[in-house]
């Protein structure tokens, strides 16, 4: 995550959607055996403070360090590409890695099996797309089972860091060739140029 004020994006409707459009998040905490760390979709609450709702599976390495040390970073990223020198005029030029990423930390409460239901409806219904399969549809004996081996938590945000890295601090011809060139390269790279030009007229505001 690079500190540079310029990189940084502070508006906290932004960080919000940043978060609902990438959900899958990667959760890292210190246990007692060193590093855990796991990879799961999250809900994110609407109210203040930032807070983040999941589910893990039970007796796993993860879970147990979650157990037993409750602080953790909750990291969030977007689509990424390098740019390259050879897209640049202003030189020297190294090349660099554009890329959003959002982290968070707080610390990380399990819940009682009553409100993991209610993160497992919330989840199947904002995600399935077919009416006759969301949670009520279930067959009775699967929720039984399926929830003996997971829990649910939630996580109440105390910091957050966000990097949106698009070439905001080099020229505006730098800026418009890495957005064409990532654009040939299509895929991710394209996602990457069309994140840039979403905010092309905030970087680079017109003269008067």
């Amino acid at each position: 995550m690079y500190p540079m004020p310029e990189f940084q994006e502070r508006d906290p409707q932004a960080v919000r959607e940043f978060i609902r459009k990438h959900p899958l998040a990667m959760i890292v905490a210190n246990g007692d055996g060193g590093p855990v760390a796991t990879h799961v979709p999250l809900l994110l609450g609407d109210g203040e403070p930032l807070t983040l709702r999941g589910h893990l599976m039970r007796k796993t390495p993860y879970w147990h360090g979650f157990k037993a040390s409750s602080d953790v970073l909750v990291a969030f990223t977007g689509p990424d590409a390098p740019v390259l020198e050879s897209w640049n005029t202003s030189l020297p030029f190294g090349g660099t890695w554009n890329y959003m990423a959002v982290q968070v930390r707080g610390p990380l409460r399990f819940w009682p099996e009553s409100d993991l239901l209610e993160i497992l409806r919330e989840l199947k219904t904002l995600y399935e797309v077919a009416p006759t399969r969301q949670f009520d549809n279930l067959p009775s004996d699967y929720v039984p089972a399926l929830i003996k081996a997971i829990e649910g938590f939630e996580i109440v945000v105390s910091d957050v860091q966000a990097v949106f890295k698009l070439s905001q601090n080099r020229t505006r011809e730098d800026f418009e060739s890495t957005v064409d060139h990532l654009r040939d390269r299509g895929g991710e790279h394209a996602l990457v140029a069309d994140e840039m030009v979403a905010r092309r007229s905030r970087f680079f505001p017109e003269s008067p």
